[in-house]
């Protein structure tokens, strides 16, 4: 058998090419097939890929520690923070809009509703599914709502205008037109 026809026994690539004509009709490149395995060859590509989740997820995981003072406090209900309808609106009456876009978006994010009470303004259907939500005011005779709360259809059949509602949950949106809206999760 002829050295040119035995794979390679080193890196030290494919063989020489054969010293003879070319077989009629045949020009071109002479095509290499590496053998190597997926992993060998993907040996820089995978550890980077792994660095950059291990970097990215420690960017977007890094948050922020909050030095305001009022009325919040930690709760064991995951990782979020309990903060009052009046903390919220306190802070919005000291905000320019780009500050309420910030702390919208931690509101979001990091706090939550614990025992807030309103009062029933309207019950309405989602407009995208089968549920729906209760509009209420912290004010007994207020006429818009500073806060929505998502129920089940059960819930908000039961419910009347005027009743009065002690709710929890994560704030899903937080909203400032003329006054504050928050809309808080089941």
């Amino acid at each position: 058998m002829s050295d040119n026809l035995l794979p390679p026994t080193s890196n030290e690539g494919p063989p020489p090419p054969a010293a003879g004509p070319a077989p009629s009709g045949k020009t071109g490149k002479k095509v290499v097939i590496d053998d190597r395995p997926m992993w060998k060859k993907k040996r820089f590509l995978i550890p980077a890929v792994f660095l950059l989740l291990i970097v990215g997820a420690a960017v977007a995981g890094g948050g922020g520690d909050d030095t305001s003072t009022g009325d919040v406090s930690t709760t064991a209900a995951g990782t979020r923070t309990a903060i009052t309808f009046d903390e919220i609106t306190r802070r919005s009456d000291e905000q320019t809009d780009a500050q309420w876009e910030k702390f919208a978006d931690e509101l979001e994010s990091d706090y939550r509703a614990e025992d807030w009470v309103g009062y029933v303004l309207d019950v309405r259907e989602q407009v995208l599914g089968d549920d729906y939500y209760v509009q209420l005011s912290t004010d007994a005779d207020g006429i818009l709502p500073d806060f929505n709360k998502d129920l089940s259809e059960a819930d908000a059949l039961a419910l009347s205008k005027g009743d009065r509602l002690v709710v929890s949950g994560d704030i899903q949106s937080a909203d400032r037109i003329g006054t504050v809206t928050i809309e808080l999760a089941k």
